[in-house]
Order: C-alpha cells, then structure tokens, then sequence
C-alpha cells in the first residue's frame, strides 16, 4: 500500500487508510503539510506493541515524512496511530496451527461410570485471531475405540459400558485441525479401574478324580486341573475361603475335609469300595471380605478297587472278512475287553504270533499293520490269537483266536499273452473268417477276474471285429486287395476287466493282408541292337519283371 495524506499538528485528524494481509512489508503512509517548527514522533494507540511493526522517517524542517514497516506485520498484534490517529486494519491469514495444551492426557474412571458420561476434556487452542481460521474440529484417529466418542468441544463421552476384565487401559490418538486441514495431535490414556462386583469363581464347574479304597490322605490327581477358585473382580482379586456344602451320598459327608485356604480335598476316614463306588462333592469358594459372595462347583470321587479279577474278552473267537490289501491302521475288527474290577481292564493288548500282518490298539482294535502282506493270491486266511495281559503285579491274563479272510480286490490287470499280435488276410478272404484271436489273463477272482476285449484303435474301415467274450477278431467286410500290393492295419486291442473300478492293458496286432501278385514289367518299351550276320542265340536285350510275394 502507498497512502498520501496531509497532518495537522494543530487540531489532530483520524484517517483510515484501508487494509493490507498479515506479513506486509513497506511504506504505511507517506505524510505532507508539515511545518518546518513541527517535531513528530510516533506513538502507539490502544496496543502498545503497534509501534514495534511500524518507524517513522522524518527529518527536522521538512514538509513530508514516510511511515514504513520495520518487519512484517502481523495480525495478532494490533496496530493503530495515535494523535493524527491511523487505523490500518490487518486482514489475518490462517498462518497458526491448532495446539493441543497437553500432549498426553491421562485419567481414571471407574468400571461402573454411567454410560453417557463425559470422561475428560482435550483442548487446543489456534492463535489465528478470526473465528474462520481459529475454529478446532475435533477427532480421533483410527482405530477408533467404540466405547468412546470425542465431541465439538473436546469433551469424550463414554458409549458404552466398560468392563475392567475385557479391557483395563484404552489408549488412543486426538487430533484437532482447523478449516485448513492444519493440525496437532495428543495422546489419551485411560485407565479403567475394577469395581467389586463380581463373585468368585472356579476355573472349572466340574472336576473328577480317585483314590485308593482302604486309604486315608489327601486327593492329589483331580481332573482336569487342581480346585481353584479366585475373585471374579481380577483388579482387586480378594482371597477366597473353600468349604464343602454338601456330599451325596450324605452318610460319608464326614468322611471328607477341604482346606480353607487351598482347596485340597482330603479323605479323613477310610471307605470300602464294595459298599460305596461313587461320590459326588458340593464346594463353595466365599469371597474372604462379603460371605455373601460365594462361588460353586462339584467334585465328581471314584473309588478305586483292587486287583482282584482276571481280564475275559467278549467273544472266544473272532471272524472277520476285509479286501485284500486294506491299508496300514485300517480297523478289522474290535475286541472288547471288560474286568470287574474297578476300572474295568487296566493292562496290555498283543497280537499272538507278532509275525502276522495286524496288530491290536489299547482299546481293543485290530488294525492292519503290513498292507503288503495282504495279498489274497498269496494268503487267502490268517489265524492268530490276541492276549490281554493285566498291568504288574497282577498276572491275570486271556487269550482269544481271531480268523481273518481276505476277499479279492481288483488289483491285477488283464495280461496279455504274447507282447504283439499278427494276423493275414489273403486273396480268397470270406467275411466273418478269423483273423487272429487275442487272450489275456487276470489273477483276480469273480467278475475282477472276467475279461472283456475292444479294438481301440486302428480299424478306421471297420473291415473287423473281436469278440468281446474270446478275444477273436474276425473279417466282417471284404478288403480291396490291390495286385502287387500289401495292405497293412495296425490294431490297438485293449482288455479290460469286470472290477467296478477296471482296470486294463492294450497290445498292438498286425494284420497284413497281401494282394494278388502279377508279373510286371519294369520299362514300358526295351530297346537292343543286332548286328548283320549275328550269330544265333546272341543275346539282344534283356527284359527284368517284378512278382510281389506273399509275406
């Protein structure tokens, strides 16, 4: 801007001079009329930091003087003249950037806050003097958390409940920008502090476990895990007190203790197995602090027996029919094993010679150990026996037979007798003669082993046929035999099975079928010499034939 006005030292004026963007830089005001006996000076008019931006150049006597920036203006610092006032209006630019007043904000609510709740409150701040370029937008930056939301004002609400066992600290990002995507960031933590209002509870509803008959002690080997309980509130995790509440049968409640402090369950008085073989115990874990905050689960007791029975399988012998080459691990048969004592069998299972191709699993499964042996066309039946032998000390054991049959399993292709086949087809051919018959042969038994005979190839003609049944390929159409020729027809026979998936092999027959062979001369026309006087019987020119032969 360049503005030209007059002063007057004696009676002051105002003027405005208009209005130029933060950062300008140059003359404000160039001023005339001024008298030689006038002294001027500038002075600052409403803010006192005006005068820092502007000087004033004017030497004593002269009739004009300039005003000009010093450094570049800037609109968070007013600028006015006093006096002569000048009111030079700054247009502000958005040259400032939100910034947060912390750049972390930490706080801790309780589990139980009420949804709909403010929680804190961020806040940045834009140094920009007009509402357009010093407004903040709020937001916060994925991943969003969905129990929060961060409103207008800075203010985060909570959404939804908070659960101090699903999530105890959430920390994210805000962000605060203005009109001009110009931002800053801030960190939130906030920490979720437990609320006791939870029950104790056992790391399992149900647990199992044994003990000797005829014996007093703690019960050590529970299933699937020790009894344990703790505080469901795991922030505040006030210990717990175990007692039982309960025992079926009733009359062996007595027989029972728990500790208070670790659960163990003990046997204080021996029980028979005869009389009693199950028992069923109620715990209870109470918070140590409320009483009335308990926790449940039940013990599942066995009593465990003696030794005193021998093991005997389900059936004395054992027959079982499987296809020849069963794979290795496939099951033959079960054999069921029982022991009236306690715990049924507890023991060993072998097969009695080991040398057969099965073997017997704990539970009584007999599987196929060697595939390979299974060939039906080698060994169609194997007989062994099983024993089941109780664990040391006891020596009670049994013995059962077991007879396997292998049934056949299409496992062989057809084989053909020769590797190649030849057949002839003459002058004087008759239709339906046979031309050549082809056999193969198949190990396999029933319908695995019937085989059954197709010309794949090579009777494009259709001059034959083959029997499916007998393999006979026969002359179903004559064959135009040309003189001096040999036919030739190379037929792809193939053999194919019954199985339901079959299986097949194909072998080459060569079928050659000459025609009639007439005497033909090589030259069309031979030419000679004879000389006057020749002798008789002197050779003229010799004339060459050719006969095709039959092959």
């Amino acid at each position: 801007m360049d503005s030209t006005s007059q002063i007057n030292c004696a009676l002051g004026s105002d003027l405005h001079l208009g209005s130029v963007e933060e950062e300008y830089e140059g003359d404000v005001e160039i001023l005339t009329n001024i008298d030689p006996s006038d002294e001027l000076r500038l002075e600052a008019y409403v803010f006192q930091s005006s005068v820092t931006f502007l000087e004033l150049i004017h030497s004593q006597g002269n009739t004009t003087a300039t005003v000009r920036t010093i450094k570049p203006l800037d609109a968070d610092g007013a600028l006015k003249e006093a006096r002569n006032t000048r009111i030079l209006e700054l247009v502000d630019i958005n040259d400032n950037t939100p910034v947060f007043e912390k750049k972390e904000y930490i706080i801790t609510v309780s589990e139980i806050i009420q949804v709909g709740s403010d929680v804190l409150k961020v806040k940045a701040v834009d140094a920009d003097v007009t509402a357009q370029y010093n407004t903040v937008y709020y937001s916060i930056q994925p991943p969003v958390p969905a129990e929060f939301e961060l409103r207008g004002d800075g203010t985060i609400r909570l959404l939804r409940r908070l659960n101090y066992n699903i999530a105890d600290l959430y920390t994210f990002t805000v962000e605060a920008k203005d009109i001009d995507d110009q931002k800053d960031t801030a960190t939130v933590l906030i920490n979720v502090e437990d609320f006791d209002n939870l029950n104790p509870y056992f790391d399992h509803s149900l647990y199992q476990a044994s003990f000797p008959e005829n014996q007093e002690g703690q019960i050590s080997a529970v299933a699937p895990n020790a009894i344990k309980a703790q505080d469901g509130d795991t922030g505040i995790n006030e210990p717990v007190v175990y007692s039982i509440t309960a025992v079926d049968p009733n009359e062996v409640l007595s027989s029972f203790n728990i500790d208070p402090n670790s659960g163990v369950i003990s046997v204080t008085t021996a029980l028979d197995r005869e009389e009693i073989e199950r028992i069923t115990i109620q715990i209870q874990a109470a918070q140590q602090d409320d009483s009335t905050k308990t926790g449940n689960a039940v013990v599942f007791l066995a009593v465990e027996d003696e030794n005193d029975n021998p093991p005997e399988f389900d059936q004395s012998e054992y027959t079982a029919v499987i296809p020849e080459n069963s794979p290795n691990d496939m099951v033959v048969l079960q054999a069921k094993v029982t022991d009236l004592d306690q715990g049924g069998f507890v023991g060993t299972l072998q097969v009695v010679p080991d040398t057969v191709p099965f073997s017997i699993s704990p539970d009584g499964s007999i599987r196929v150990k060697s595939s390979a042996e299974l060939d039906r066309e080698t060994t169609s039946t194997f007989t062994f026996q099983i024993e089941a032998k109780d664990s040391p000390p006891s020596n009670f054991s049994a013995l059962a037979t077991v007879n396997v049959s292998l049934s056949d399993e299409n496992d062989n292709a057809p084989v053909f007798g020769k590797s190649k086949y030849e057949g002839k087809v003459f002058i004087n051919q008759t239709v339906g003669m046979l031309v050549v018959k082809v056999e193969a042969t198949d190990l396999d038994e029933g319908p695995n082993g019937q085989v059954s005979y197709f010309i794949d190839f090579g009777n494009d003609e259709g001059y034959f046929a083959i029997d499916e049944n007998t393999g006979e390929i026969t002359l179903i159409q004559d064959i135009n035999l040309p003189d001096n020729e040999i036919l030739q027809f190379s037929l792809y026979v193939r053999a194919k099975d019954g199985g339901t998936v079959s299986r097949s092999s194909s072998v080459l027959v060569d079928v050659k079928a000459p025609g009639e062979s007439r005497p033909q001369f090589l030259e069309k026309v031979y030419q000679g010499k004879v000389e006057e006087e020749q002798e008789a019987g002197a050779e003229i020119v010799k004339l060459r034939l050719r006969q095709t032969s039959s092959p």
